[in-house]
């Protein structure tokens, strides 16, 4: 059984657009850093294709769409890649590896695939006008 990331159990909104993660939880990526040493931030650790978010990472919930349990895991994770690349703590093409992997937990979590699809182009598409990257 598919567990949801639920608010009041593992985020809470803490202002308007603005959530901050209740429990720390894993994530499996695909892929690991490029010279296999681990990244650790303050709300975050990524080392051996997981990625740990720490109690107390705050994010803007699901930018340009509904804040759904479908999507909100899905968009923790990448606000944390999106951070980790703007401060320099990744390269750029971790912006791209973050979007993929957040089309993937959209799925996992139960999002139709026509909804996954789209949202991850609309983060691909973001991403591409922010980084003028492929």
């Amino acid at each position: 059984m598919m567990q949801f990331f639920l608010e009041g159990e593992d985020y809470e909104r803490i202002g308007f657009r603005t959530w901050r993660v209740l429990k720390t939880f894993d994530t499996v990526c695909e892929f690991d850093t490029s010279d296999d040493e681990p990244i650790i931030t303050k709300f975050g650790h990524f080392e051996d294709k997981i990625l740990r978010i720490e109690k107390g990472f705050r994010w803007d919930g699901a930018t340009g769409a509904l804040d759904t349990a479908d999507i909100m895991k899905a968009s923790c994770v990448h606000d944390w890649f999106c951070n980790a690349v703007d401060n320099g703590v990744l390269p750029i093409e971790y912006r791209r590896k973050g979007d993929d992997l957040f089309k993937r937990i959209c799925l996992e979590q139960g999002m139709p695939e026509f909804r996954a699809n789209y949202c991850h182009a609309a983060v691909v598409a973001w991403g591409h006008a922010k980084y003028h990257v492929k």
